[in-house]
């Protein structure tokens, strides 16, 4: 049996799964180039609670910044345009 990618099984991915509507926000935010702070809004339902806080040119940027955020910016992540 053929090994398959990490890219080819988040295609078949279905968006109902939590794994699927993971790897679809996560694919929603990523920029073609740098890295994004993405975190939630509270005041928004499941599925559009998300935002972009900042884009960064490089990871250490980002990480750095999130790093900085109110409770070590906990529920705040770094998305890149790479697959996770």
């Amino acid at each position: 049996m053929p090994k398959t990618s990490a890219q080819d099984t988040s295609e078949r991915l279905e968006p109902t799964t939590p794994v699927g509507f993971l790897e679809a926000q996560r694919q929603r935010f990523a920029p073609q180039s740098g890295y994004n702070l993405v975190g939630p809004d509270f005041f928004y339902p499941p599925g559009e609670d998300l935002y972009v806080l900042a884009h960064y040119d490089t990871r250490e940027e980002a990480e750095a910044a999130r790093t900085t955020l109110r409770d070590g910016g906990a529920g705040v992540v770094v998305v890149g345009p790479e697959a996770p």
